[in-house]
């Protein structure tokens, strides 16, 4: 049953010391600063973040030092993974680089944060955390919400125009948000619909009430990967009630990319239907715009540039395969980095550190949800297959994020050990 703990066993409790609460207040703080948009307007907020990564570290050798002193396979992978990319940028030069990568290791942080709760039996502040972080979540939803009637493509604007931070102060979330609510949506999906937990009418109608409020803010954010994702996990979860690991990954994969084919289709119909329904309202014309951005084929010409960028990070990596481009001096003006595409977590880092590391982020990121594939149950794993397959697809074609981290890292094993548990007890 806690195989998913790796080599660890159950321990009864942790000391109950000040390091344990510590430990758990920075993982809520990485959270929400993960979310919650403002927080990214605060000075110095790499730096804040890095430091509360490394006292995270700290207190938790403070508070269990055997589980940080005694890794696990995995545990030691990402150590390996978290100091090489953060370290070696920094001997070479390639500052900028460090920095994005110290960012970067909330990602697997998240996951240690989870197992140690776990591991010490302290599953509940998992719950705690994921349930004081909700409020920002929809705070968030509904802000963007709002700003989406007045600029359907203010979401994407906080990276491209001056105007970023500002939209950021006012709390409107940007890429970092919608994806994590692509993750959020997926494991609501599972969650609302699952015939094995017994939801009261309150619950269940709370449930609904968060995946039509993600799912809309998805639909409305002009993202067109996060749609894809979402309409594909919508999909796999109707129409597959059978886990198959292999037809259904081939059929996630293909389903994916005749979404690509098929947007038209969906601007033709879902949007049209959303035209109906908002009348004469400021909503109907956003919808609208957003149809004639899709049917002019715009999105086209922003799949070709995005293969201009992978095919960037892939000719970094043919030219650097052992060592990657970091071991050079990377051109860094104008608050912009050049030399390889940044647009693919996956294939960046590959460009970056070479072979080696590429391979091992591949371990680093897919084992934790690879684990929960192989349950017995059908159910758990359709949730683990999907998560795996919008995994690949989301760091293959666009970069990651502390907020996509804390999604699949912290609140996926959380709630999947949740669902297990309470199926248990009803079936009991």
């Amino acid at each position: 049953m806690y195989g998913l703990v790796n080599k660890y066993t159950i321990v009864k409790d942790s000391n109950k010391n000040p390091f344990f609460y510590l430990s758990n207040l920075i993982i809520y703080i990485l959270a929400v600063f993960s979310i919650y948009s403002p927080f990214y307007t605060l000075l110095y907020y790499n730096q804040i973040s890095a430091l509360f990564v490394f006292f995270w570290f700290a207190f938790t050798v403070l508070d269990t030092p055997k589980f940080i002193l005694t890794p696990s396979k995995h545990h030691f992978a990402i150590y390996v993974f978290i100091i090489y990319t953060i370290t070696f940028p920094y001997i070479m030069g390639n500052d900028v680089i460090g920095n994005r990568y110290f960012i970067l290791a909330q990602i697997p942080l998240f996951y240690l944060a989870y197992q140690k709760n776990k591991l010490y039996n302290k599953q509940k502040t998992n719950y705690l955390i994921i349930l004081c972080v909700m409020p920002f979540i929809i705070i968030t939803s509904f802000i963007t919400l709002n700003a989406y009637a007045l600029d359907p493509f203010i979401s994407r604007k906080i990276k491209k125009t001056e105007l970023g931070f500002e939209f950021m102060s006012s709390g409107i979330g940007g890429y970092e948000f919608v994806y994590f609510l692509v993750i959020c949506a997926t494991i609501l999906l599972y969650v609302v619909f699952n015939k094995e937990l017994q939801f009261t009418k309150r619950q269940k109608t709370f449930g609904l009430f968060l995946l039509l409020l993600i799912s809309t803010n998805i639909i409305m954010s002009n993202y067109s990967i996060a749609l894809y994702l979402l309409l594909l996990s919508f999909i796999v979860r109707v129409f597959i009630k059978s886990i198959n690991k292999k037809s259904t990954l081939v059929f996630a994969i293909f389903a994916f990319f005749l979404l690509f084919i098929s947007i038209q289709i969906f601007a033709a119909t879902v949007l049209n239907w959303l035209i109906d329904l908002s009348g004469d309202s400021l909503y109907a014309s956003r919808f609208i715009e957003i149809k004639q951005y899709i049917i002019s084929n715009q999105m086209g010409d922003l799949l070709q540039d995005r293969f201009y960028y992978w095919r960037e990070s892939v000719d970094v990596f043919l030219e650097y395969p052992i060592g990657g481009a970091v071991q050079s001096q990377l051109f860094y003006t104008n608050n912009r980095l050049f030399g390889f595409g940044q647009h693919s977590q996956i294939l960046d880092t590959f460009a970056l550190f070479g072979t080696g590391i590429g391979l091992l982020q591949f371990y680093v990121l897919l084992q934790p949800i690879y684990l929960r594939i192989k349950t017995k149950n059908n159910f758990y794993s359709g949730l683990s297959l999907m998560l795996f397959i919008q995994t690949i697809i989301l760091l293959t074609l666009n970069n990651a994020t502390p907020s996509i981290g804390f999604a699949l890292f912290f609140i996926f094993p959380t709630v999947y050990d949740w669902q297990q548990k309470h199926s248990l007890v009803t079936q009991n």
